[in-house]
């Protein structure tokens, strides 16, 4: 999407490109979804108060370049994410940059539906994430306890406090993962040289990455930590591979893949 504006009754969102004006017509070619944040002196919230709205009626313009989406419910003081995944452009190819997003402070002229807008200052929430790529109690055939502990912790400058780390193939873990920082972070273990497409897949997420962790479902992660709000931690327990390489370890908060990094070094 080009650009986006708010209508008294939806918007009309501008495309990059032409498009097909039978796809751009269906309504449901779109999905529309608004949340807030949590507002607090704390930097990263997850997405709360998040409400799916209904496109009920799409007119698009002669030169299909712009499309209005009539919309049920909105509200103001809320965050919108656009999506046109169903609108074709003239090639009948997918349209570049399909999601956009607009805060929508107030509803232009017209009708307004009255919507509590208060916002939540409670402490970051995080969900607890329940996975079997996340052991946080050590396997009862451990007898003599873990062969290695692990520490971890966060730094200001979204970094880990150590770029690399050491294990022996196929041995037993602890790993401690400490976020004294400000900031939301976790801990993603993945296979070599697959952090970007971790990374981006966690972007892909959209809307619903809070509410997983932003830990995308893919066999390129091996393990993870639970999304840590500031001030506290997580253990895990896992096998370290047994093929030697270098394995990587990233956080996968949005905006902190490209900095926030390690390498995972699974020696002989």
């Amino acid at each position: 999407m080009k650009a986006i504006r708010a209508m008294s009754d939806g918007f009309e969102i501008e495309f990059t490109e032409p498009v097909d004006k039978r796809t751009a017509a269906n309504p449901d070619a779109y999905a529309i979804t608004d949340f807030t944040y949590k507002y607090h002196h704390l930097y990263g919230s997850p997405a709360i108060r998040q409400e799916t709205r209904t496109v009920f009626k799409v007119t698009v313009s002669q030169d299909g370049t712009r499309a209005r989406l009539f919309v049920e419910g909105m509200r103001e003081g809320f965050v919108y994410e656009i999506k046109a995944s169903g609108v074709k452009n003239m090639q009948g190819k997918p349209i570049l940059h399909p999601i956009g997003y607009y805060t929508l402070n107030y509803i232009p002229d017209g009708a307004r539906i009255e919507a509590q807008t208060k916002h939540d200052h409670a402490a970051m929430a995080t969900v607890e994430l329940k996975s079997a790529k996340r052991l946080t109690t050590m396997p009862s055939d451990w007898i003599k306890g873990p062969d290695q502990t692990i520490n971890v912790g966060t730094k200001s400058g979204m970094r880990f406090d150590v770029a690399e780390i050491t294990a022996k193939a196929g041995s037993k873990i602890k790993l401690v993962f400490n976020n004294p920082d400000d900031m939301m972070h976790n801990l993603l273990i993945v296979k070599p040289n697959t952090s970007d497409q971790v990374a981006q897949a966690a972007i892909d997420l959209g809307l619903q990455g809070s509410a997983l962790g932003y830990v995308p479902n893919t066999d390129q992660v091996l393990f993870h930590t639970n999304l840590l709000g500031p001030n506290s931690s997580d253990i895990i327990y896992f096998v370290a591979p047994n093929a030697l390489g270098n394995y990587g370890f990233i956080c996968t908060f949005p905006g902190h893949g490209q900095s926030m990094r390690g390498v995972l070094k699974v020696v002989k």
